[in-house]
Protein backbone atom coordinates (compact mmCIF):
# COMPACT_ATOMS: atom_id res chain seq x y z
CA UNK A 1 0.00 0.00 0.00
CA UNK A 2 2.62 2.80 0.84
CA UNK A 3 3.35 5.14 3.03
CA UNK A 4 1.00 7.75 1.31
CA UNK A 5 -1.86 5.02 0.45
CA UNK A 6 -1.59 3.95 4.69
CA UNK A 7 -2.54 7.56 5.88
CA UNK A 8 -4.68 8.24 3.45
CA UNK A 9 -6.75 4.65 4.91
CA UNK A 10 -5.82 5.97 7.90
CA UNK A 11 -6.99 9.50 7.74
CA UNK A 12 -9.82 9.27 5.27
CA UNK A 13 -8.15 12.32 3.02
CA UNK A 14 -7.59 11.33 -0.35
CA UNK A 15 -4.15 10.06 -1.61
CA UNK A 16 -4.22 13.04 -4.02
CA UNK A 17 -5.16 15.56 -1.75
CA UNK A 18 -2.06 14.20 -0.01
CA UNK A 19 0.21 14.34 -2.85
CA UNK A 20 -0.63 18.29 -3.62
CA UNK A 21 2.22 20.59 -3.31
CA UNK A 22 1.85 22.20 0.35
CA UNK A 23 0.08 25.74 0.14
CA UNK A 24 1.13 28.42 1.79
CA UNK A 25 -0.40 28.66 5.51
CA UNK A 26 -3.37 30.63 6.38
CA UNK A 27 -2.83 32.15 9.78
CA UNK A 28 -5.81 32.14 12.24
CA UNK A 29 -4.40 35.23 13.83
CA UNK A 30 -5.03 36.95 10.14
CA UNK A 31 -8.75 35.54 10.02
CA UNK A 32 -12.04 37.33 11.02
CA UNK A 33 -13.76 34.76 12.81
CA UNK A 34 -17.06 35.30 13.95
CA UNK A 35 -17.34 32.57 17.02
CA UNK A 36 -18.25 32.45 20.67
CA UNK A 37 -15.45 33.29 23.15
CA UNK A 38 -15.23 29.40 24.48
CA UNK A 39 -13.96 28.43 20.69
CA UNK A 40 -10.78 27.35 21.42
CA UNK A 41 -7.40 27.66 18.89
CA UNK A 42 -7.48 24.62 18.02
CA UNK A 43 -11.20 25.00 16.74
CA UNK A 44 -9.76 28.09 14.90
CA UNK A 45 -6.96 26.93 13.67
CA UNK A 46 -9.03 23.97 12.23
CA UNK A 47 -11.35 26.48 10.54
CA UNK A 48 -8.68 28.34 9.13
CA UNK A 49 -7.46 24.71 7.55
CA UNK A 50 -10.82 24.43 5.98
CA UNK A 51 -10.06 27.82 4.34
CA UNK A 52 -7.28 26.91 2.89
CA UNK A 53 -8.96 24.24 1.50
CA UNK A 54 -11.46 26.03 0.19
CA UNK A 55 -9.61 28.54 -1.55
CA UNK A 56 -7.56 25.79 -3.56
CA UNK A 57 -11.10 24.34 -4.68
CA UNK A 58 -12.25 27.93 -5.80
CA UNK A 59 -9.07 28.24 -7.77
CA UNK A 60 -9.95 25.07 -9.27
CA UNK A 61 -13.24 25.99 -9.97
CA UNK A 62 -11.77 29.74 -11.22
CA UNK A 63 -9.80 27.87 -13.97
CA UNK A 64 -12.86 26.62 -15.78
CA UNK A 65 -15.20 29.78 -15.09
CA UNK A 66 -14.48 32.80 -15.61
CA UNK A 67 -16.02 34.42 -12.42
CA UNK A 68 -16.58 38.62 -11.79
CA UNK A 69 -14.57 40.57 -10.94
CA UNK A 70 -13.56 41.73 -7.11
CA UNK A 71 -15.61 45.42 -6.81
CA UNK A 72 -14.95 45.16 -2.96
CA UNK A 73 -14.35 48.61 -1.95
CA UNK A 74 -12.03 49.31 1.46
CA UNK A 75 -13.60 51.62 3.29
CA UNK A 76 -12.01 51.85 6.58
CA UNK A 77 -11.04 55.54 6.03
CA UNK A 78 -14.98 55.92 6.68
CA UNK A 79 -16.31 57.66 9.63
CA UNK A 80 -18.04 55.29 10.93
CA UNK A 81 -19.29 51.40 10.25
CA UNK A 82 -22.82 52.85 9.67
CA UNK A 83 -21.59 54.95 7.04
CA UNK A 84 -19.55 52.43 5.64
CA UNK A 85 -22.41 50.20 5.45
CA UNK A 86 -24.21 53.37 3.60
CA UNK A 87 -21.32 53.90 1.17
CA UNK A 88 -21.41 50.38 0.19
CA UNK A 89 -24.92 50.49 -0.54
CA UNK A 90 -24.58 53.20 -2.91
CA UNK A 91 -21.37 51.77 -4.31
CA UNK A 92 -23.59 48.96 -4.99
CA UNK A 93 -26.66 50.80 -6.02
CA UNK A 94 -28.79 48.77 -4.03
CA UNK A 95 -31.30 51.09 -2.75
CA UNK A 96 -33.06 51.69 0.57
CA UNK A 97 -35.16 48.15 0.53
CA UNK A 98 -34.78 45.02 1.99
CA UNK A 99 -32.06 43.38 0.36
CA UNK A 100 -31.92 40.49 -1.91
CA UNK A 101 -29.92 36.94 -1.45
CA UNK A 102 -26.95 37.88 -0.06
CA UNK A 103 -24.88 35.34 -1.52
CA UNK A 104 -25.52 36.14 -4.91
CA UNK A 105 -25.35 39.97 -4.25
CA UNK A 106 -21.87 39.38 -2.70
CA UNK A 107 -20.65 36.75 -5.77
CA UNK A 108 -21.73 39.59 -8.19
CA UNK A 109 -18.81 41.92 -6.92
CA UNK A 110 -16.17 39.09 -6.77
CA UNK A 111 -16.70 37.56 -3.39
CA UNK A 112 -15.93 34.12 -2.95
CA UNK A 113 -18.61 32.44 -0.30
CA UNK A 114 -18.25 28.81 0.55
CA UNK A 115 -19.59 26.45 3.43
CA UNK A 116 -17.71 25.64 6.26
CA UNK A 117 -17.37 22.40 7.67
CA UNK A 118 -19.71 22.05 10.86
CA UNK A 119 -16.94 20.87 13.12
CA UNK A 120 -18.01 23.02 15.81
CA UNK A 121 -20.72 25.50 17.10
CA UNK A 122 -18.18 27.78 18.52
CA UNK A 123 -17.07 29.03 14.69
CA UNK A 124 -20.12 30.62 12.45
CA UNK A 125 -18.25 32.13 9.64
CA UNK A 126 -15.35 33.81 8.82
CA UNK A 127 -13.28 35.97 6.19
CA UNK A 128 -10.40 36.97 4.59
CA UNK A 129 -8.57 38.73 2.14
CA UNK A 130 -6.25 36.57 0.21
CA UNK A 131 -4.03 37.34 -2.75
CA UNK A 132 -6.33 40.36 -3.88
CA UNK A 133 -9.57 38.16 -3.50
CA UNK A 134 -12.38 38.45 -0.97
CA UNK A 135 -13.24 35.18 0.88
CA UNK A 136 -16.15 34.50 3.15
CA UNK A 137 -17.07 31.12 4.57
CA UNK A 138 -20.68 30.27 6.42
CA UNK A 139 -21.79 27.43 8.82
CA UNK A 140 -25.30 26.27 8.31
CA UNK A 141 -25.52 25.29 11.73
CA UNK A 142 -27.85 28.57 12.50
CA UNK A 143 -31.01 29.82 10.62
CA UNK A 144 -31.08 31.15 7.15
CA UNK A 145 -31.75 34.57 8.97
CA UNK A 146 -28.67 34.43 11.34
CA UNK A 147 -26.41 33.41 8.33
CA UNK A 148 -27.45 36.07 6.15
CA UNK A 149 -26.24 38.66 9.54
CA UNK A 150 -22.88 36.56 9.66
CA UNK A 151 -22.58 37.14 5.94
CA UNK A 152 -23.41 41.23 6.28
CA UNK A 153 -21.38 41.16 9.60
CA UNK A 154 -18.09 39.67 7.41
CA UNK A 155 -18.68 41.87 4.52
CA UNK A 156 -18.16 44.27 6.88
CA UNK A 157 -14.83 42.95 7.92
CA UNK A 158 -14.04 42.72 3.91
CA UNK A 159 -14.50 46.69 3.62
CA UNK A 160 -13.21 48.15 7.45
CA UNK A 161 -10.86 45.85 8.33
CA UNK A 162 -8.70 44.99 4.97
CA UNK A 163 -5.87 46.37 6.33
CA UNK A 164 -5.71 45.68 9.87
CA UNK A 165 -3.26 43.10 10.94
CA UNK A 166 -5.26 41.44 13.49
CA UNK A 167 -8.87 40.80 14.30
CA UNK A 168 -9.60 42.77 17.88
CA UNK A 169 -13.03 42.84 20.06
CA UNK A 170 -13.55 46.33 18.64
CA UNK A 171 -13.57 45.10 14.53
CA UNK A 172 -16.24 42.46 15.98
CA UNK A 173 -18.39 45.63 17.21
CA UNK A 174 -17.61 47.47 13.94
CA UNK A 175 -18.85 44.85 11.44
CA UNK A 176 -22.04 44.19 13.69
CA UNK A 177 -23.12 47.93 13.48
CA UNK A 178 -22.17 47.47 9.78
CA UNK A 179 -24.30 44.08 9.22
CA UNK A 180 -27.13 45.86 11.09
CA UNK A 181 -26.92 49.04 9.16
CA UNK A 182 -26.60 47.66 5.87
CA UNK A 183 -29.57 45.10 6.25
CA UNK A 184 -32.11 47.23 7.81
CA UNK A 185 -31.16 50.95 6.96
CA UNK A 186 -31.94 54.00 9.41
CA UNK A 187 -33.32 55.87 7.13
CA UNK A 188 -35.71 53.62 5.24
CA UNK A 189 -36.26 52.59 9.18
CA UNK A 190 -37.32 55.57 10.66
CA UNK A 191 -39.55 56.68 7.24
CA UNK A 192 -42.21 53.58 7.94
CA UNK A 193 -42.29 54.62 11.42
CA UNK A 194 -43.15 52.51 15.09
CA UNK A 195 -44.88 48.77 13.90
CA UNK A 196 -47.83 48.33 14.88
CA UNK A 197 -48.19 47.10 18.75
CA UNK A 198 -48.33 42.94 18.50
CA UNK A 199 -45.81 40.13 17.87
CA UNK A 200 -47.06 39.93 13.96
CA UNK A 201 -46.04 42.98 13.26
CA UNK A 202 -42.37 42.31 14.38
CA UNK A 203 -42.46 38.57 12.37
CA UNK A 204 -43.69 40.58 9.25
CA UNK A 205 -41.04 43.01 9.46
CA UNK A 206 -38.33 40.48 10.49
CA UNK A 207 -39.81 38.66 7.51
CA UNK A 208 -39.65 41.68 4.66
CA UNK A 209 -36.25 42.81 5.98
CA UNK A 210 -35.40 39.10 5.95
CA UNK A 211 -33.18 39.23 9.39
CA UNK A 212 -33.69 37.43 13.27
CA UNK A 213 -36.97 39.29 15.32
CA UNK A 214 -34.12 39.75 17.36
CA UNK A 215 -31.83 41.76 14.84
CA UNK A 216 -35.30 43.58 13.32
CA UNK A 217 -36.23 44.65 16.86
CA UNK A 218 -32.35 45.84 18.15
CA UNK A 219 -32.61 47.53 14.04
CA UNK A 220 -35.40 49.78 15.51
CA UNK A 221 -33.57 50.51 18.68
CA UNK A 222 -30.76 51.92 16.67
CA UNK A 223 -33.27 53.85 14.15
CA UNK A 224 -34.61 55.49 17.49
CA UNK A 225 -38.28 54.69 16.19
CA UNK A 226 -38.93 52.51 19.84
CA UNK A 227 -38.58 53.94 23.07
CA UNK A 228 -36.80 52.26 25.88
CA UNK A 229 -39.70 50.79 27.58
CA UNK A 230 -41.06 49.22 24.22
CA UNK A 231 -37.78 47.61 23.12
CA UNK A 232 -37.52 45.52 26.94
CA UNK A 233 -41.04 44.62 26.11
CA UNK A 234 -40.46 43.61 22.79
CA UNK A 235 -37.60 41.67 23.49
CA UNK A 236 -39.15 39.63 26.59
CA UNK A 237 -42.41 38.94 24.61
CA UNK A 238 -40.21 37.61 21.83
CA UNK A 239 -37.87 35.85 23.90
CA UNK A 240 -40.67 34.35 25.57
CA UNK A 241 -41.71 32.54 22.22
CA UNK A 242 -38.78 31.12 21.33
CA UNK A 243 -36.91 33.79 19.21
CA UNK A 244 -33.99 34.40 21.46
CA UNK A 245 -32.07 31.57 20.16
CA UNK A 246 -33.82 29.71 16.81
CA UNK A 247 -36.73 31.86 14.43
CA UNK A 248 -39.93 29.85 15.42
CA UNK A 249 -42.42 28.87 12.50
CA UNK A 250 -39.48 30.35 9.93
CA UNK A 251 -40.17 29.68 6.05
CA UNK A 252 -37.00 31.53 4.91
CA UNK A 253 -34.92 29.33 2.62
CA UNK A 254 -31.20 28.89 2.52
CA UNK A 255 -29.92 31.04 -0.11
CA UNK A 256 -28.20 29.55 -3.37
CA UNK A 257 -25.37 30.33 -4.68
CA UNK A 258 -25.45 31.46 -8.35
CA UNK A 259 -21.78 29.93 -9.15
CA UNK A 260 -22.18 26.76 -8.06
CA UNK A 261 -25.38 26.87 -9.72
CA UNK A 262 -23.58 28.33 -13.10
CA UNK A 263 -20.92 25.28 -12.50
CA UNK A 264 -23.14 22.80 -12.20
CA UNK A 265 -25.03 23.74 -15.32
CA UNK A 266 -22.15 25.17 -17.43
CA UNK A 267 -19.96 22.37 -16.79
CA UNK A 268 -22.16 19.50 -16.45
CA UNK A 269 -22.46 16.60 -14.69
CA UNK A 270 -18.33 15.60 -14.56
CA UNK A 271 -17.42 19.04 -12.90
CA UNK A 272 -17.41 17.74 -8.99
CA UNK A 273 -15.22 14.14 -10.31
CA UNK A 274 -13.29 16.46 -12.47
CA UNK A 275 -13.08 18.91 -9.46
CA UNK A 276 -12.04 15.87 -6.91
CA UNK A 277 -9.18 14.62 -9.05
CA UNK A 278 -7.79 18.32 -9.43
CA UNK A 279 -7.87 19.41 -5.92
CA UNK A 280 -7.69 15.60 -4.18
CA UNK A 281 -10.88 16.51 -2.43
CA UNK A 282 -13.80 14.15 -2.08
CA UNK A 283 -17.45 14.53 -2.95
CA UNK A 284 -18.18 15.17 0.67
CA UNK A 285 -16.07 17.58 0.81
CA UNK A 286 -17.24 19.64 -2.35
CA UNK A 287 -20.83 19.63 -1.28
CA UNK A 288 -19.73 21.14 1.93
CA UNK A 289 -18.00 23.91 0.48
CA UNK A 290 -20.89 24.45 -2.51
CA UNK A 291 -23.76 24.43 -0.30
CA UNK A 292 -24.64 21.02 -1.24
CA UNK A 293 -25.20 22.62 -4.93
CA UNK A 294 -22.92 20.46 -7.01
CA UNK A 295 -23.75 17.29 -6.16
CA UNK A 296 -27.27 17.61 -7.68
CA UNK A 297 -27.75 16.03 -10.94
CA UNK A 298 -26.96 18.43 -14.23
CA UNK A 299 -28.04 17.82 -17.76
CA UNK A 300 -25.06 16.17 -19.74
CA UNK A 301 -21.88 18.32 -21.00
CA UNK A 302 -18.67 18.15 -21.71
CA UNK A 303 -15.85 17.53 -19.19
CA UNK A 304 -14.21 20.90 -18.02
CA UNK A 305 -11.13 21.79 -19.03
CA UNK A 306 -8.94 24.12 -16.83
CA UNK A 307 -7.56 27.11 -17.95
CA UNK A 308 -5.50 29.16 -15.82
CA UNK A 309 -7.70 31.71 -13.38
CA UNK A 310 -7.30 35.27 -14.84
CA UNK A 311 -5.86 38.04 -12.87
CA UNK A 312 -8.57 40.70 -11.32
CA UNK A 313 -8.18 42.99 -13.65
CA UNK A 314 -8.53 40.41 -16.73
CA UNK A 315 -11.94 39.81 -14.97
CA UNK A 316 -15.20 40.26 -16.81
CA UNK A 317 -17.36 42.87 -14.72
CA UNK A 318 -20.12 40.55 -14.55
CA UNK A 319 -21.93 37.24 -15.14
CA UNK A 320 -19.75 33.38 -15.64
CA UNK A 321 -18.83 32.22 -18.89
CA UNK A 322 -16.61 28.56 -19.62
CA UNK A 323 -12.85 28.74 -19.75
CA UNK A 324 -11.21 26.07 -21.91
CA UNK A 325 -8.10 24.50 -22.45
CA UNK A 326 -5.37 27.01 -20.62
CA UNK A 327 -6.61 29.88 -22.25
Amino acid sequence: MGRLGALSAATGVSRAFLELDEPDVLEPDLIYFRSRRSASSSTRAAAAGDGLVGIEFYSALARRLTLPRVDVPVLSEVGDPEEAARVLRSAWTLGPGPLPNLVQLAEAHGVRVMGLQGRSADVDAFSLWRDGRPYVFLSRLKTPERSRFDLAHELGHLVLHAHEPYPTAECEKEADAFASELLLPTLTLQSEGLPEVGLDPLIAGKLRWGVSAMAYVSGLRRAGVVGDSSITKMFRDLSARGFRRAEPGSSMPWPRSKVFDAAREILGRSIVEDLAAETGLSPDDINTLTFGQLLAVARPGAPSTPGTEPDEGDRHASGLRLVVGGA
